[in-house]
């Protein structure tokens, strides 16, 4: 900083739509968020059900599997925005502006770089790629790399909406970008551009998001920058990354094993009901948004972050538990309204995959407080079993009510052990965070 000039007030560039909040509030951000996530949600389940009408179940299939793809690829997103989001919201409660310059800066290279680099490497292994998973063009693995792209750079900028609690704008983009999704998805396929032109929609999506994400803080970029020591950030990554991977493959390798192991339309119609249970997720993803730097916050002034947790789980299972129980009591009504009748041969697994993407959701709740608070043995638990997931969809997989019930299993055992220890941890005072709180 230069001498003779008054230090800013990182508060004030908290700005965002719900910056008149009571600080610690939880309610208001997460029910923004979670109308924007039933919007944005509503129309990318509008987008696949348009889809699955309007392509042959087997190429609805490849395309549930490409998103599948796009989604893992686009994991390590989940790293950058972390790490943007704990950091920056770390400056902002150390009234340290000049560093949130320098850090937006140095990730913004390193991830382009990153992204070159990946991209260069898609190329080199697209027949490969296309052969594994019977794609039915080499160019959906360029559309493939151009999207896990937007989605790497989205991450850099996300992160710095979230840290400065810009919901209301984090809310506009996620919806927009919805929006972009299912006006091009619906007229390239019109057009007849089949499952390309659907893949193609969803890449310019991750597009549009990357756009709104950039408007309002590039000009921190501009201001004046102060390094601080990336070994931390390094150190943060690490856990980060594997959170990021491990519950991204959770959610998303049973569309790519389904693609693998059956054959025929049973593919397409578990894809149907994969992707309409995962509108359960994004639910405690709302939640979790809010979060992560309320939890942060709270861990900065010296507060205890568990009444923060707490309310956030409750309200969790009290959205997800009301359509959990309607899909349960008519599967086949719900499954054959939104897909039509060839789609009716899943309405069984439908509702396995209700109950554990209820408790994914509630798992993803535990993974945002082990990485707001340094709680690594909850990513731990989820990383384990990520493994277990794999290794047991490689053996029972002769059939989609089995890769059905092992995702229950899983989702069942994980939220359980993420639960004891975080009971455990209350009791005994383990892990890092509890040094500094009674709780």
């Amino acid at each position: 900083m230069k001498s003779g000039k008054e230090k800013p007030d990182v508060s004030r560039l908290k700005n965002g739509i719900m910056s008149q909040l009571p600080d610690g509030g939880l309610v208001g951000p997460a029910a923004l968020l979670f109308t924007a996530t039933v919007i944005g949600s509503g129309l990318d389940f509008l987008f696949h059900v348009f889809m699955a009408r309007n392509l042959d179940v087997n190429s609805y299939s490849e395309l549930a599997a490409l998103m599948s793809m796009l989604m893992i690829l686009s994991l390590p997103m989940r790293t950058v925005h972390n790490i943007m989001t704990r950091f920056i919201t770390q400056f902002i409660a150390r009234n340290e502006p000049a560093k949130i310059s320098w850090l937006m800066v140095r990730m913004t290279i390193i991830t382009l770089i990153i992204s070159i680099a990946f991209m260069a490497v898609m190329i080199i292994l697209t027949p490969f790629i296309v052969e594994l998973f019977s794609l039915s063009s080499p160019l959906l693995v360029l559309i493939l790399a151009i999207g896990v792209v937007f989605k790497l750079m989205w991450g850099v900028f996300i992160g710095v909406n979230h840290a400065f609690e810009m919901f209301g704008w984090m809310s506009i983009q996620q919806v927009l970008a919805a929006v972009s999704k299912i006006v091009v998805g619906v007229i390239v396929v019109l057009l007849g551009y089949g499952v390309g032109g659907a893949f193609t929609a969803a890449a310019f999506a991750a597009g549009t998001a990357l756009a709104i994400a950039t408007l309002p803080v590039l000009k921190h970029i501009t201001k004046e920058r102060i390094p601080f020591e990336m070994r931390r950030v390094g150190i943060y990554a690490i856990p980060s990354l594997v959170a990021a991977l491990s519950f991204g493959t959770l959610t998303n390798v049973d569309l790519i094993a389904v693609r693998v192991f059956i054959e025929g339309d049973l593919a397409g119609q578990f894809a149907a009901a994969s992707q309409l249970s995962k509108l359960l997720v994004f639910i405690p993803g709302a939640v979790g948004t809010v979060l992560f730097p309320k939890v942060t916050a709270a861990m900065e002034t010296g507060n205890d972050p568990i009444p923060i947790f707490k309310k956030a789980a409750l309200w969790s299972l009290l959205l997800c538990g009301a359509p959990t129980l309607m899909i349960a009591l008519m599967p086949e009504f719900v499954i054959g309204t939104i897909y039509g009748e060839a789609y009716l041969g899943a309405a069984g697994v439908l509702v396995i995959l209700c109950l554990a993407m209820t408790l994914f959701g509630l798992a993803s709740l535990f993974m945002v407080f082990g990485l707001a608070t340094d709680g690594n043995r909850f990513i731990a638990i989820i990383a384990f079993f990520a493994v277990i997931e794999v290794v047991l969809m490689s053996i029972f997989n002769q059939s989609i009510e089995q890769l059905a019930t092992v995702i229950l299993l899983v989702s069942a055992l994980m939220a359980t052990f993420c639960l004891l220890y975080l009971t455990y941890a209350i009791k005994s005072g383990d892990g890092p965070y509890w040094r500094k709180h009674s709780i």
